[in-house]
């Protein structure tokens, strides 16, 4: 029998039939019309005695009727609490980047600022406007004209989500450094970042005003303003997924060049950091800002998407999963924007770094807060300073504790020792150290975080390298070092004193480097002239020079038996602290390798003889672990001489002769060089670059191709003047 009214068809299925309502009608009898929906249940009298027929069948779409607002009521707590965000958050970026002057301004910032402007339209159309009969809308042209404004907005976004995935990973690739687009020659143009912005406004723009001309008679649904799912409709939806889409997926690709980019190719990311440390070496935020918008534009280009696809969906299909679905994708990209907001501006992560700091335990707080360039210490001091003076006392007593443990353990050795040997003489047991008097060394900056007059660390060293510019500047004019000095002094300590800005840190900070510059500056000034020496106290990276085409070789291995081609990188140079750090890690390594043979003890040693003349040559060399001295030489040698096995007898070789090894005692000639480099950072940098270049040499060499070559030009005989003959 067919039950459904006059606004449905009863479809038979395999095991049950359900009716098929014609547009504006829901229900299980279709008797339920959508533009009643909000009425229904508005007024809390209302039964299926009220409305007049089949009461059950009312009464049932009544239900139903509570259901749809009750999901629909979900999607727009979403859309408000997004809407707000985003508006929120557009109006703290606008003032925080007002007061600021274009070199401030950055290309993220204005890709991010005009994406929420962008949500700001489409979250609000979509609350004001997905039924038309929420608030009375016209549904001819007033629908159309939401469907076209919130369509559209949500196309910019995304597409400007993919104009900040291009920045990223132009970021990252070192082709574009900084905000204005200048690499390392200063010939490129400035500004053309500009030319990405138009694009993401004309392309959705154009796209989705064809699509809606083009399908004008088949855009809306009176249960929707923003697209329907229905097969006459589709096609429209489908061209919109697709724009969407594609441009979430081209987002999506970018970021994952930029990863690849970071995580393979080494010589792009110190080309990065090396432009920033030479143009702004006081002002990480330039560069920190940006390189933390990776994982959010790859985020939030996923959250777009799915915040337009689910309130597309949960407005056409009225399902209250649906509608859980599209709330929580809003919600999610509320948080992302406060997310990403907070984490790329500096002015507002600067109060997260600080909070750690404050609340999280010294081996998970960060180190340093980038914005104020404040160290952990000097955090902790303005802002919780008996916090910093309790963890000080911590590491006093811990540093005792730790040495009070060493002598337990010595005595512990010792005694251990006597009762081995009851005879041991003094001279062979482990000395205690004696505690003394505490030994104080002048520091060149006294004062503590906590005290009047305290300088930052940074601040310090942003003071002192702006004297020891304007310093060689002076210098390189011909005057003397007094002289120099004096006119440096004029120039920034005695005009701080005039108007009464100078501080106990700042004549200590002075006081340092002043001794500093008069002990290290040893150059004459025609030595000064004659090599135009440039700054030999500041340890800048030198530039890169070299290319792809000097970085990669292939060469031939022998593997398993097999010999296969295999591609040999160039490991880049070394310009940064980090390449330092993991770079001195693996000398230390080495170095305790070689310092082996020098750490043991041999019988030739004057100790070891001394000790044998009063004591037991057994004991001895047990107690000591005395190495054997020298080994006989094979009998085929021309010498019969034993070989001797002590470094100590043998001179040293040139591995610990180069001036320029970490740690060096010794002369540094500086004759040799045009630009003398006296810091010692430059110098370490300096001798892992030879060592890498070394290796690079060796692993050429060790190709089998050449080494084949070799051994086939030797068996033939060939010699220089065979080829001159």
């Amino acid at each position: 029998m067919n039950s459904c009214s006059e606004h449905g068809i009863c479809v038979e299925l395999v095991n049950h039939a359900k009716c098929a309502c014609d547009e504006g009608w829901r229900g299980a009898t279709c008797s339920l019309n959508i533009s009643q929906i909000f009425d229904i249940v508005n007024n809390p009298n209302i039964t299926g005695a009220t409305l007049g027929g089949d009461y059950e069948a009312i009464d049932e779409a009544i239900k139903e009727a509570k259901k749809v607002v009750a999901a629909f009521g979900l999607v727009q707590v979403g859309l408000g609490v997004l809407t707000a965000t985003a508006l929120l958050s557009s109006i703290v970026m606008a003032s925080l980047t007002s007061g600021s002057d274009d070199s401030d301004f950055d290309p993220q910032a204005l890709f991010q600022s005009h994406r929420l402007r962008a949500v700001v339209l489409a979250a609000g159309g979509s609350f004001y406007a997905r039924n038309p009969y929420r608030y009375n809308l016209d549904i001819y042209y007033g629908c159309r004209f939401y469907h076209w404004l919130i369509n559209t907005a949500f196309s910019i976004g995304q597409c400007l989500l993919m104009a900040e995935a291009a920045n990223v990973e132009k970021m990252f690739g070192s082709i574009q450094f900084n905000k204005w687009k200048r690499g390392q020659r200063s010939d490129e143009a400035a500004l053309t970042y500009l030319i990405r912005l138009p694009p993401c406004y004309i392309a959705p723009f154009a796209f989705v005003t064809a699509s809606i001309v083009t399908n004008w008679n088949c855009i809306c649904r009176p249960s929707s303003c923003i697209g329907s799912f229905s097969d006459d409709t589709f096609p429209l939806q489908l061209a919109l997924v697709a724009l969407n889409g594609g441009l979430m997926l081209g987002s999506i690709a970018l970021c994952e060049s930029a990863y690849l980019t970071k995580k393979n190719c080494a010589e792009a990311e110190i080309r990065r950091c090396e432009y920033f440390l030479l143009n702004w070496p006081y002002d990480l935020c330039k560069m920190l800002s940006v390189e933390k918008n990776l994982p959010f534009v790859l985020i939030g280009s996923i959250l777009h998407f799915g915040c337009w696809i689910s309130v597309a969906l949960a407005t056409d299909k009225q399902d209250t999963p649906l509608a859980v679905v599209a709330m929580i994708f809003l919600l999610l990209y509320s948080a992302f924007i406060i997310a990403q907001l907070i984490a790329t501006r500096p002015e507002l992560f600067k109060y997260v770094t600080i909070f750690s700091m404050i609340l999280l335990p010294k081996w998970m707080s960060p180190e340093f807060e980038f914005f104020d360039t404040l160290t952990r210490n000097e955090v902790l001091a303005k802002w919780k300073p008996k916090r910093y003076l309790k963890e000080k006392e911590e590491e006093q007593r811990a540093k005792e504790n730790e040495d009070k443990q060493a002598a337990i353990k010595i005595q512990r050795d010792n005694e251990k020792l006597l009762q081995k040997y009851p005879n041991l003489p003094p001279l062979l047991l482990f000395n205690i150290p004696d505690k003394g008097p505490p030994q104080t060394f002048p520091s060149p900056f006294p004062l503590l975080p906590t005290e009047d007059g305290y300088i930052p660390e940074w601040n310090r060293m942003m003071m002192q390298r702006n004297w020891t510019e304007n310093y060689m500047g002076y210098r390189r004019t011909g005057m003397n070092v007094d002289e120099s000095i004096r006119a440096t002094k004029s120039a920034f300590v005695d005009a701080d004193d005039y108007i009464g800005n100078l501080t106990l840190g700042g004549l200590l900070t002075w006081n340092d480097w002043e001794n500093r510059m008069r002990t290290t500056d040893i150059f004459s000034e025609d030595r000064l002239q004659k090599h135009k020496i440039n700054n030999p106290f500041l340890s800048e990276p030198e530039p890169s020079s070299s290319t792809l085409v000097d970085t990669e070789v292939s060469a031939l291995r022998v593997c398993i038996g097999e010999t296969v081609h295999e591609q040999i990188l160039k490991a880049p140079p070394i310009k940064l602290n980090m390449q330092v750090r993991k770079m001195t890690e693996k000398w230390e390594e080495t170095l305790k390798e070689r310092n082996a043979p020098f750490d043991a003890l041999y019988w030739d040693d004057p100790i070891v003889i001394h000790l044998t003349e009063s004591c037991d040559k057994e004991m001895v060399g047990a107690i000591l672990n005395v190495q054997e001295a020298e080994i006989e030489r094979p009998k085929y040698a021309q010498s019969k001489r034993p070989i001797s096995l002590n470094p100590r007898k043998r001179p040293l070789d040139d591995f610990w002769l180069d001036p320029d090894m970490p740690g060096f005692v010794g002369p540094h000639d500086l004759s040799a060089f045009d630009n003398p480099v006296l810091d010692s950072n430059v110098r370490t940098r300096r001798f892992f670059n030879k060592i890498l270049e070394r290796q690079w040499k060796n692993a050429i060499d060790d190709d089998l191709e050449f080494q084949l070559a070799l051994l086939h030009l030797r068996s033939k005989g060939y010699s220089l003047m065979n080829f001159f003959a």
